[in-house]
């Protein structure tokens, strides 16, 4: 009786291992870092690829919207043109994997944000006269990088508008390109950087030195610059 159990036991045993060999999933022979990135036109990244079978090669499926690299086991990505595409990646056993690239554009509506510095924004100002700079500096940072709630881009129409509180607004057109943005108000073009920390959070700067140069030929200016931090967010109307 007692071997009659044993034998019950064994074969218990046995069906349950077969059952969770059955059951396990295999790892695919190529994985990622991330199998899917968001970035904005201009922005480059790096994926590492977790395969063993190097060496690797790369293809996207549209060259004008991300631009792809490899180095060992990283690939080197650069977005271009604000579209999505996938990337193809192969090995040397000729396993192959897909990742989704979508390059953004800064269409929407981008909203004043809390910066990594905790602060909303900052001004720098150099010049020749100190107490000009620091009064210059102390304006800028009151009005450009704090009445500004946020801009509103359409893509559609190349017009956006610079969001005031009380509902008030300026409005003209930009074009953006390759972290490039510019805005034209009135005839007069202004060219700001944008710095992503994602594809939804960017510290956006606007050099204002040639400007201020032409409003204050006396004061020997050498820089002016705003910056200040945006999220992706609704915004009104």
């Amino acid at each position: 009786m007692k071997f009659h159990h044993a034998l019950t036991c064994i074969a218990l045993f046995a069906l349950i291992c077969l059952s969770c060999k059955k059951d396990k999933t295999p790892e695919p022979p190529l994985r990622f870092s991330s199998a899917e990135v968001n970035l904005l036109s201009g922005e480059d990244s790096t994926i590492t690829i977790e395969g063993i079978a190097p060496p690797y090669t790369a293809t996207a499926g549209n060259a004008q919207i991300v631009q792809v690299k490899v180095e060992n086991d990283q690939l080197l990505l650069t977005a271009d043109l604000a579209e999505k595409t996938e990337i193809t990646v192969k090995d040397n056993a000729g396993n192959t994997a897909i990742i989704k690239a979508n390059v953004h554009s800064m269409d929407g509506d981008w909203g004043r944000a809390l910066g990594p510095d905790e602060t909303y924004g900052k001004a720098i100002v150099e010049a020749g006269d100190a107490a000009f700079a620091a009064t210059l500096e102390k304006e800028l940072l009151e009005v450009s990088a704090t009445s500004i709630r946020g801009y509103q881009f359409r893509e559609s129409e190349k017009k956006f508008r610079e969001v005031y509180g009380g509902n008030s607004f300026k409005e003209g057109t930009y074009t953006y390109r390759k972290l490039a943005l510019t805005l034209t108000f009135e005839g007069n073009e202004e060219i700001c950087r944008v710095t992503p920390f994602n594809f939804r959070f960017v510290m956006l700067e606007r050099d204002l030195t040639a400007i201020y140069q032409a409003l204050h030929p006396d004061k020997n200016i050498q820089k002016v610059v705003v910056t200040f931090y945006l999220r992706f967010r609704p915004m009104y109307g």
